[in-house]
Protein backbone atom coordinates (compact mmCIF):
# COMPACT_ATOMS: atom_id res chain seq x y z
CA UNK A 1 0.00 0.00 0.00
CA UNK A 2 3.10 2.17 0.66
CA UNK A 3 3.88 2.39 -2.97
CA UNK A 4 0.65 2.69 -4.11
CA UNK A 5 0.51 5.87 -2.28
CA UNK A 6 3.57 7.04 -3.19
CA UNK A 7 2.36 6.75 -7.04
CA UNK A 8 4.57 3.89 -7.45
CA UNK A 9 4.41 0.82 -9.52
CA UNK A 10 2.05 -1.81 -7.26
CA UNK A 11 2.53 -5.16 -7.37
CA UNK A 12 -0.87 -7.57 -7.74
CA UNK A 13 -1.26 -8.62 -3.54
CA UNK A 14 -2.19 -12.22 -3.06
CA UNK A 15 -5.54 -12.82 -2.37
CA UNK A 16 -5.11 -15.59 1.00
CA UNK A 17 -6.30 -15.66 4.38
CA UNK A 18 -9.97 -15.56 5.62
CA UNK A 19 -12.40 -14.50 3.18
CA UNK A 20 -12.81 -10.65 4.58
CA UNK A 21 -9.13 -10.33 4.26
CA UNK A 22 -9.17 -12.06 0.29
CA UNK A 23 -12.07 -9.47 -0.40
CA UNK A 24 -9.92 -6.67 1.27
CA UNK A 25 -7.25 -7.73 -1.02
CA UNK A 26 -9.47 -8.25 -3.99
CA UNK A 27 -10.24 -4.71 -3.75
CA UNK A 28 -7.40 -3.68 -3.12
CA UNK A 29 -6.18 -5.02 -6.56
CA UNK A 30 -9.18 -4.09 -8.69
CA UNK A 31 -8.44 -0.20 -7.27
CA UNK A 32 -5.02 -0.79 -8.78
CA UNK A 33 -5.98 -1.90 -11.88
CA UNK A 34 -8.64 1.01 -12.23
CA UNK A 35 -6.73 3.80 -10.81
CA UNK A 36 -3.77 2.66 -13.04
CA UNK A 37 -5.88 2.64 -16.52
CA UNK A 38 -7.10 5.94 -15.77
CA UNK A 39 -3.77 7.63 -15.09
CA UNK A 40 -3.07 6.10 -18.74
CA UNK A 41 -6.42 7.46 -19.91
CA UNK A 42 -5.57 10.68 -18.47
CA UNK A 43 -1.60 10.60 -20.22
CA UNK A 44 -2.79 9.46 -23.35
CA UNK A 45 -5.64 12.45 -23.29
CA UNK A 46 -3.14 15.24 -22.51
CA UNK A 47 -0.54 13.98 -24.72
CA UNK A 48 -3.22 13.78 -27.80
CA UNK A 49 -4.60 17.03 -27.79
CA UNK A 50 -0.99 18.69 -26.80
CA UNK A 51 0.05 17.37 -30.14
CA UNK A 52 -3.65 18.32 -31.60
CA UNK A 53 -2.23 22.02 -30.50
CA UNK A 54 1.11 21.54 -32.43
CA UNK A 55 0.00 21.88 -35.82
CA UNK A 56 -2.21 24.86 -35.32
CA UNK A 57 0.11 26.81 -33.86
CA UNK A 58 3.05 26.01 -36.38
CA UNK A 59 0.93 27.49 -38.82
CA UNK A 60 -0.05 30.44 -36.97
CA UNK A 61 4.00 30.84 -36.48
CA UNK A 62 4.86 30.81 -40.19
CA UNK A 63 1.44 33.31 -40.64
CA UNK A 64 2.93 35.66 -38.28
CA UNK A 65 6.44 35.25 -39.14
CA UNK A 66 5.13 36.45 -43.00
CA UNK A 67 4.04 39.63 -41.37
CA UNK A 68 4.72 42.76 -42.61
CA UNK A 69 4.79 44.80 -39.48
CA UNK A 70 7.41 44.20 -37.39
CA UNK A 71 6.30 45.15 -33.92
CA UNK A 72 2.67 43.24 -34.29
CA UNK A 73 4.92 39.93 -35.75
CA UNK A 74 7.40 39.99 -32.98
CA UNK A 75 4.51 39.96 -30.35
CA UNK A 76 2.52 37.33 -32.19
CA UNK A 77 5.61 35.03 -32.36
CA UNK A 78 5.73 35.94 -28.90
CA UNK A 79 2.72 34.78 -28.28
CA UNK A 80 2.53 31.46 -29.89
CA UNK A 81 5.95 30.92 -28.63
CA UNK A 82 4.35 30.77 -24.95
CA UNK A 83 1.27 28.51 -26.37
CA UNK A 84 3.90 26.65 -27.74
CA UNK A 85 5.81 26.17 -24.27
CA UNK A 86 2.21 25.22 -22.30
CA UNK A 87 1.84 22.80 -25.21
CA UNK A 88 5.30 20.99 -24.26
CA UNK A 89 4.47 21.75 -21.13
CA UNK A 90 1.19 19.54 -21.00
CA UNK A 91 3.75 16.81 -23.24
CA UNK A 92 6.51 16.21 -20.44
CA UNK A 93 3.38 15.82 -18.04
CA UNK A 94 2.12 13.80 -19.67
CA UNK A 95 4.33 11.47 -20.52
CA UNK A 96 6.78 12.07 -17.64
CA UNK A 97 9.61 12.83 -19.89
CA UNK A 98 9.63 15.75 -22.50
CA UNK A 99 8.89 14.87 -26.19
CA UNK A 100 11.48 13.04 -27.75
CA UNK A 101 9.78 13.30 -31.53
CA UNK A 102 12.85 14.58 -34.21
CA UNK A 103 12.46 17.64 -35.48
CA UNK A 104 11.86 17.88 -39.41
CA UNK A 105 13.61 20.28 -42.07
CA UNK A 106 10.21 21.88 -43.23
CA UNK A 107 12.33 24.69 -45.29
CA UNK A 108 12.17 23.69 -48.69
CA UNK A 109 8.59 22.65 -48.62
CA UNK A 110 7.21 26.30 -46.68
CA UNK A 111 9.12 27.91 -49.65
CA UNK A 112 7.47 25.34 -52.60
CA UNK A 113 3.94 26.29 -50.53
CA UNK A 114 4.61 30.28 -50.79
CA UNK A 115 5.32 30.25 -54.06
CA UNK A 116 2.64 28.19 -55.37
CA UNK A 117 0.08 30.23 -53.07
CA UNK A 118 -0.32 33.51 -55.18
CA UNK A 119 -1.73 35.85 -52.44
CA UNK A 120 1.24 34.42 -50.38
CA UNK A 121 4.28 34.54 -53.17
CA UNK A 122 4.38 37.96 -53.73
CA UNK A 123 5.25 38.10 -49.76
CA UNK A 124 8.25 36.19 -49.61
CA UNK A 125 11.15 38.56 -50.71
CA UNK A 126 14.54 37.78 -49.80
CA UNK A 127 14.47 39.58 -46.51
CA UNK A 128 11.23 37.79 -45.38
CA UNK A 129 12.79 34.51 -46.06
CA UNK A 130 15.48 35.13 -43.58
CA UNK A 131 13.47 35.90 -40.83
CA UNK A 132 11.36 32.59 -41.88
CA UNK A 133 12.59 29.89 -39.22
CA UNK A 134 10.50 26.90 -39.99
CA UNK A 135 13.10 24.80 -37.84
CA UNK A 136 11.69 26.56 -34.82
CA UNK A 137 7.92 25.46 -35.34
Amino acid sequence: MQRFGRGQPTPVVPERGPSELRQLTHGFNQMVREVSQTESDRAVMLAGVAHDLKTPLARLRLRAEMMDDNKMREGVVRDVDSMAHIVDQFLVFAHDRPDGSEPAPVDEQCERVARSEPRLASKVSKSQKKRLRPEAL
